[in-house]
């Protein structure tokens, strides 16, 4: 695993490996966008941090702060 794929563990406890397309920022929440390794559509997930530093990644549930950060997504693909 290289430094722009992270493993994360699916449903059913396997590993799955996804590439990090972006890191950004919209306020004071960090998000992703990780695309599975042969698919072409991403995940978009916010990124929290444990006590320790290490990355949490969690789906957005809440459908105006998905908009808000694809939006932001979509304006740095534009850059």
């Amino acid at each position: 695993m290289n430094k722009n794929t992270i493993e994360l563990l699916n449903e059913d406890g396997e590993v799955e490996v996804f590439m990090v397309e972006a890191y950004f920022d919209l306020e004071d929440t960090k998000y992703t966008v990780l695309v599975k390794e042969g698919e072409e559509e991403g995940l978009l997930m916010r990124v929290d941090y444990d006590e320790d530093g290490n990355p949490l990644f969690s789906f957005v549930e809440d459908e105006e702060e998905l908009n808000e950060a694809a939006e932001a997504y979509e304006s740095l693909l534009s850059e």
